[in-house]
């Protein structure tokens, strides 16, 4: 049901209500990538095709403040990823930001 939630609000580009709450309060990381897996695969089985992985969460100070103790990940299709100096289409997005990564 999740799984289904969050597809839809990416394929509508509409936001949802958070869905910790659907999930239940023993629901660990690991129910959280079985979501996510199950939308990879619905993705991969359409044809859009995985470039890469995105990590999130990485500063100790951030996952402190969300209650985490570790980074996340996320998959990156090639539908996702725009080169230098491309524009990247706000139409294609639910609610667009930007975050400076410095390294």
């Amino acid at each position: 049901m999740c799984a289904e939630q969050l597809y839809q609000s990416e394929q509508k580009l509409k936001p949802i209500a958070p869905i910790r709450s659907e999930l239940g309060e023993d629901a660990t990381v690991d129910d959280a990538y079985v979501i996510q897996d199950i939308n990879t695969e619905r993705a991969l089985n359409s044809g859009r095709r995985l470039v890469g992985r995105k990590i999130g969460l990485t500063s100790v100070a951030v996952q402190k403040q969300l209650g985490v103790d570790s980074p996340d990940f996320g998959m990156l299709f090639a539908d996702m990823a725009y080169g230098d100096g491309e524009a990247i289409p706000p139409g294609k997005l639910i609610q667009p930001k930007v975050e400076a990564e410095i390294a």
